[in-house]
């Protein structure tokens, strides 16, 4: 027997905000991270991390690219972390907050040359490795989309949600597995090229969420969602009428009529299962 959905929280405007912060960004990044491939050719994307863009002569575009990348991951977080209910999903929330950081430290100190002997990295490169081991996106990613699939107002993403995160988790293992044994990167290693590409699939799962906010944000006033002061005082007056005229008729209100009364004063919402008049925005 499946599990029941777990109920969701309507989206708020700042919960919107910041899914249109995170499509903004992640968009900026990738438009940045596309664009020093035609200002700095001279770094082979097949076996030169992106990081180095950092090390040319318009390594500031690298640098913003990073913080875009950190904000838009940190806002996705920010967009969804009320309608997250379960501990996994909370994991995935820690990850995701983990690896803006990771960013935010790749952007503030700037990568040795991938060519650099291990033993003469320098303090800026150390950090930049440092701050890039904290990505782990795609199992946040993961974890997250379940735990959005699990409630009721996403349910219906969440297929969408888990084929972007999985290709984001799929690429990652795949830029694990091309790493060289001996550490010596050149021609013929491919980890550069599957780094940007992983890197850009962050983009699908971004633009899922973001979208998702926005829809159910759109859903929500379409279906009239929170009710009015005077939707509610009617709710209530017609739950007064009926229990009224049960009691002027020399009964006493029973179950039975309570649950009638409730069903006046109960408005549908497409989508969004029945909310009591009565007890709304309360």
């Amino acid at each position: 027997m499946p599990k029941p959905l777990l109920p969701d929280r309507p989206v708020t405007r700042f919960e919107r905000t910041a899914a249109s912060a995170s499509f903004v960004a992640g968009c900026l990044f990738a438009l940045l991270l596309l664009g020093l491939h035609l200002v700095e050719p001279e770094f082979d994307p097949t076996w030169r991390f992106v990081s180095e863009y950092a090390l040319g002569r318009a390594g500031w575009m690298m640098t913003v690219a990073f913080i875009s990348l950190a904000i838009s991951l940190l806002a996705a977080a920010l967009a969804v972390v009320r309608h997250v209910r379960t501990i996994f999903g909370y994991v995935g929330l820690v990850i995701l907050a983990l690896a803006a950081c990771g960013f935010l430290l790749a952007a503030a100190f700037q990568t040795d040359p991938i060519t650099t002997a291990p033993g003469a990295y320098t303090f800026s490169g150390r950090m930049h490795v440092l701050g890039a081991s904290l990505d782990y996106s795609p199992v946040g990613m993961l974890l997250i989309s379940w735990a959005l699939g699990r409630t009721d107002g996403w349910r219906s993403l969440r297929r969408p949600m888990m084929i972007a995160a999985s290709i984001a988790f799929l690429l990652m293992i795949g830029l694990i597995a091309t790493l060289p044994r001996d550490g010596h990167f050149g021609p013929g290693v491919y980890t550069g090229l599957i780094g940007r590409v992983a890197l850009l699939s962050y983009l699908g799962w971004i633009t899922t969420v973001s979208l998702g906010v926005r829809r159910r944000q759109s859903r929500i006033r379409q279906g009239g969602v929170p009710l009015s002061d005077r939707q509610r005082r009617s709710g209530e007056s017609a739950r007064s009428a009926v229990i009224s005229a049960v009691s002027a008729s020399g009964n006493r209100p029973t179950a039975s009529t309570e649950a009638f009364s409730r069903a006046c004063c109960t408005v549908r919402i497409p989508g969004n299962g029945m909310i009591d008049g009565s007890r709304a925005n309360r």
